[in-house]
């Protein structure tokens, strides 16, 4: 069965919003990270938004 356009946007954005919440909450409530560690997860996190090749890996930990 197909879900009608308008119906998989609403169930999208409702989705993206869940994810940001939880992400904030998950956020406020962990233990401070190291600054590498958070420069990783900022850096992994850029290259997830960046235009990428084929070979170009999105994060990497070397």
């Amino acid at each position: 069965m197909a879900i009608a356009p308008d119906i998989m946007v609403r169930l999208l954005v409702e989705l993206c919003r869940f994810l940001t919440e939880a992400a904030d909450v998950a956020r406020e409530i962990a233990p401070m990270r190291p600054p590498a560690v958070a420069a990783f997860d900022l850096a992994c996190a850029n290259a997830a938004l960046a235009p990428t090749s084929a070979t170009t890996p999105i994060c990497s930990t070397s």
